[in-house]
């Protein structure tokens, strides 16, 4: 596979995500990836088999997968989220942006970053 198909390759992974494939998802990750997910940062493949798992707990649904885009190495895309999670802070959805970078074909950093600002901000005891 050529940095060309890399932008499938991510798309796979997010699709075996979906399918709550632990397994295959970790075969994704290469042994010191790190996951930059909200205020938290999962180095290592034991965290982001941890992240996977409480992701999948909070019932984390990818909703859309939109403009799917790849510079050299690194796939982006936007996407549409719900949890448990979200639904508890009165959202409907969050959209965010996945930022997967590569060596090879394994996943050495993957980010997950809101792109319309943090829904916390305005919440209030």
């Amino acid at each position: 596979m050529t940095n060309a198909n890399l932008a499938e390759r991510a798309k796979a992974f997010l699709e075996c995500f979906e399918k709550r494939d632990l397994k295959g998802c970790m075969d994704f990750f290469h042994q010191d990836a790190v996951i930059y997910f909200g205020p938290g940062t999962y180095r290592g493949r034991e965290a982001i088999e941890e992240w996977h798992k409480d992701r999948f707990e909070a019932g984390l649904k990818l909703l859309s997968l939109e403009k799917v885009g790849q510079e050299g190495t690194t796939v982006s895309a936007s996407v549409v989220a719900i949890s448990d999670k979200i639904k508890a802070w009165g959202l409907d959805t969050l959209e965010a942006l996945v930022t997967i970078s590569f060596d090879g074909l394994k996943i050495k950093e993957a980010r997950f970053s809101l792109l319309k600002g943090n829904p916390l901000e305005s919440w209030s005891e």
